[in-house]
């Protein structure tokens, strides 16, 4: 019987992928689920012509927005505290980046927390995004000679073949954890099943390291979540959708980018809204979204810091120590799993 080749896996991923976007997609436009398709955010192109280019939007925003302070104070306070993070963490542990993002936020936040941590005994880089893979992986090889690897895959979604070497840290930021979907599921269900599905990377004692944003003020959410570039990065998705699901009639020009705060939910919703009646096939579903309805792509919770901590003791992790920035918008939470 013929071994899969790492070709024939990587086409098996893929597939897993587009078949889980298909569903996605229709389930976003049948309004049974919403706020849900960040993962598919991070996307790249096929040609050079190609729209579908949300990393590269993405790292645009994050390097040129002032008002976005979630990327510049995760990093502050990274920095400030890597030393009293490090010496809670074990030594000889390997550390598990899930979603490295731009090199930005690898040399910023990745960099002191490996610095921080004594003698750490390999790096893995965790992407939906073959670049951010790759650029985070060569970065700490290179400058920090840690031994380093990467591995594409949606870390909610798939299991992560990585050695069942221990200690392991896995670290987590950018609020990546609160692009929640929203359906019929109460929120703290939803953000105790997501970690629950992090939980499932762990051995009982290993440990996560999570930034979490709670700021709920409206004017510095809605100064932070309006800029050119984050708009380019949420709609790529339509582009997406046109680019790779079988479609008939869908245009992406159709829609228009919005960002509203939602302050009983405590999220901010980025979405697509229709410019027009818009008719339209995917795969064999058939949708008619009329002018002025608002699709809501991705979520951006900020929960309250009690909330976010039941979530995480309902999934199988204890609160070691809660770290807070001078601004108090940012905190990070080093957990262990039980």
């Amino acid at each position: 019987m013929r071994s899969l080749s790492d070709a024939d896996i990587l086409h098996a991923l893929r597939k897993k992928e587009e078949n889980r976007f298909l569903n996605d997609s229709i389930d976003l436009f049948s309004g049974c689920r919403t706020g849900h398709m960040n993962p598919y955010a991070f996307n790249e192109p096929k040609t050079n012509d190609d729209p579908v280019r949300g990393g590269e939007h993405w790292g645009r925003f994050v390097n040129t927005s002032r008002d976005y302070y979630l990327i510049s104070e995760e990093a502050q306070l990274i920095q400030n505290f890597s030393a009293e993070i490090g010496a809670i963490l074990p030594p000889n542990a390997l550390c598990v980046d899930l979603g490295p993002g731009e090199e930005k936020a690898v040399l910023t936040k990745t960099f002191p927390i490996l610095t921080g941590m004594f003698n750490p005994s390999g790096y893995v880089a965790v992407d939906v995004n073959n670049k951010f893979i790759h650029n985070a992986s060569t970065l700490v090889q290179d400058k920090l000679q840690i031994e380093s690897s990467g591995i594409l895959a949606d870390f909610f979604e798939e299991t992560l073949s990585i050695a069942a070497r221990t200690p392991k840290v896995m670290v987590l930021f950018g609020g990546l954890l609160c692009n929640l979907g929203r359906g019929k599921t109460p929120s703290l269900i939803e953000l105790s099943n997501s970690l629950k599905k992090l939980r499932k990377h762990a051995q009982t004692g290993d440990y996560l390291v999570i930034t979490q944003d709670i700021n709920h003020n409206q004017t510095t959410l809605n100064a932070a979540y309006n800029h050119p570039d984050l708009a380019r990065y949420i709609m790529t998705l339509t582009h997406r959708i046109q680019r790779d699901l079988p479609t008939r009639d869908f245009n992406p020009d159709h829609f228009e980018f919005y960002s509203e705060w939602d302050s009983a939910e405590h999220v901010q919703i980025l979405g697509a809204r229709a410019k027009a009646l818009s008719t339209f096939q995917i795969a064999d579903h058939a949708f008619a979204i009329r002018k002025g309805t608002k699709i809501p792509l991705v979520n951006c919770y900020k929960f309250p810091a009690e909330f976010f901590l039941r979530a995480c003791h309902s999934a199988g992790f204890k609160a070691v120590k809660t770290f807070h920035g001078t601004s108090d918008r940012i905190i990070l939470h080093v957990l262990q799993a039980v």
